[in-house]
This record gives C-alpha cells, sequence and structure tokens, in this order.
C-alpha cells in the first residue's frame, strides 16, 4: 500500500531540464519529495518520478504544447525512489527559448488542493481505462471530447480546478444559467407590464411549462436531484411562478411586497443554481 506525501502550502518544487527532458537543476524540496538526492537525480529523465497511474494521454497534451513553445499547466502524481511513496502537484512548466529554439524546460510544482486531486484521480481513472485498448492519439482525441462535452477547453477546466469546481458532471455544466435568468426576469417584468397596463384574466405560465421548469423535469432522474440544493431550486422554482400568480390577482396596494420577493427569490434560486453546478460532487 502506497503512502501519500503532501507539500507544505508554502513549498515549490523547482526543476529544470534540457530540451530532451533530462533533468540538469532540482531544489531541495525536489529532492526531499522524491527522496533522490540532487546528485542521482541530475542526468536522470524527469521521468524518473512519474507514477504509473498518470494516463498517457496528459504528457501527450503537455509535450504537445511545450514543443510548440506554449507553457502548460498540470496535476501530476509521482512516486518517490523507493516506488512506496506517492504525491500530487500542481505544476506549471516553461519552456526556454534561445534564438527562437527551445533549450530548456523548467517547472515549478505546488501543493494542490485536496478537492482538485479528488477530481482528477476520478478523470485520471476513466483515462487510463480507456487507454487500455487504445491509442494515445485516441485518447487525446477522447480527452478533448471529453472537455467538449462539458463545453471546457483544457485552460477551463484548469481553471475549474484551480477554483475548486467541478469538472465531471456534464448535464450540470451545460445549464444555461444566464439564458435561464434573464427569461425569468423578462417573465417577471411581462407580467408587471401586463398588469400596469390594466390587462384582465392574465394567467401566469405554470412552473413546469417554462423552459426552466421543462428543463429541471428532465434532470429529475440525474443523481444531483437528490441534492438539497436541487430540491430548493424546485421549490424556489414553483414560489416564484405561484408569486407571480398572487401578484396578478392581488390589488393594487399589496403588489409592491410581492414583487420584492420575486425578485428575491429568482436571485436566491439562481445563487444555489450555481454553486449547485460548479461545486456538486
Amino acid at each position: 500500500m502506497e503512502i501519500e506525501k503532501e507539500l507544505n502550502d508554502n513549498e515549490i518544487i523547482v526543476s529544470s531540464t534540457d530540451a530532451r527532458g533530462i533533468i540538469n537543476y532540482a531544489n531541495k524540496e525536489f529532492s526531499n519529495m522524491s527522496e533522490y538526492t540532487k546528485k542521482e537525480l541530475y542526468g536522470q529523465a524527469h521521468n524518473i518520478i512519474r507514477h504509473p497511474c498518470m494516463p498517457k494521454v496528459i504528457f501527450k497534451y503537455l509535450w504537445n504544447n511545450l514543443l510548440n513553445k506554449k507553457p502548460v499547466l498540470a496535476y501530476i502524481k509521482n512516486h518517490t525512489k523507493d516506488k512506496k511513496k506517492f504525491y500530487w502537484t500542481k505544476s506549471i512548466v516553461c519552456p526556454i527559448i534561445k534564438d527562437g529554439e527551445i533549450v530548456q524546460f523548467t517547472s515549478y510544482r505546488t501543493k494542490p488542493s485536496r478537492y482538485a486531486i479528488n477530481q482528477v484521480e476520478k478523470i485520471y481513472k476513466i483515462l487510463r481505462d480507456f487507454e487500455q485498448t487504445n491509442t494515445v492519439e485516441q485518447s487525446l482525441d477522447f480527452f478533448n471530447n471529453f472537455l467538449k462535452e462539458r463545453l471546457l477547453t483544457y485552460d477551463t477546466f484548469i481553471n475549474k480546478l484551480n477554483e475548486d469546481k467541478q469538472i465531471l458532471n456534464d448535464k450540470l455544466l451545460k445549464i444555461d444559467l444566464t439564458k435561464f435568468k434573464v427569461d425569468h426576469i423578462l417573465f417577471r417584468s411581462h407580467i408587471e407590464s401586463l398588469v400596469f397596463q390594466g390587462e384582465k384574466d392574465i394567467v401566469v405560465t405554470k412552473p413546469n411549462c417554462c423552459d426552466f421548469g421543462i428543463h429541471l423535469e428532465e434532470l429529475e432522474h440525474e443523481t444531483f436531484a437528490q441534492d438539497s440544493r436541487f430540491l430548493q431550486i424546485k421549490k424556489l422554482h414553483n414560489r416564484i411562478h405561484d408569486e407571480m400568480q398572487t401578484y396578478v390577482d392581488a390589488s393594487e396596494s399589496n403588489r409592491k411586497p410581492i414583487i420584492d420577493e420575486v425578485h428575491n427569490d429568482i436571485e436566491n434560486l439562481f445563487e444555489i443554481m450555481y454553486d449547485l453546478v460548479e461545486h456538486y460532487n
């Protein structure tokens, strides 16, 4: 059973390699975490510390960008010299350019959050399983499609991890929160306008008939539908539509507090929805 080591919050691992990936510099933090002496590290390929559970496609993506002279950030699992311990890093690797050519790569590694590690482990398992029966090139296509399904690029994927936001649930990530919020602001304004114009027999749309309500019903079978936030969203959404009908039926003197309550409920609904979309785990 492997034992996990962790960087301290203020520690930074720094290393450099030549253009072929051969280590020519390692700071003491690198030596301490890897449990190799600096002498043992110098002259070795940097992949000497690569953990076997790392998907090959991550390094394929990393090298594609580095060779195009672009820095890249990745979450990397390494093992120690005795292979009995491992440690996670948030790594940024920068190509060093001289006279238009790459002469060196420098890597800076810090401690990742536990949330990011938990998310990455699940994704890396999906990628490793795919790699069992597919080529690295096919795995790269699979990884790109995985991100595309979640409306993510690699950069937004990394940024979400950096901010401890979920990147696994594609159904949640595809919800257009801006559209649905604007729809409900317009819905409220439209009813207010009809009331102001003195329209009679105004019937407010039922909650399960608007686009958002229909979408909520379509998500009822998802695992997150049992999350307390999802249940609160449904309750608030139903209440907004009920409140708008109450607003229509109320006397003029009683309408302002009702519409103020609708405004607050719309804001609360989408704050909760945003939290569910970004932080469901």
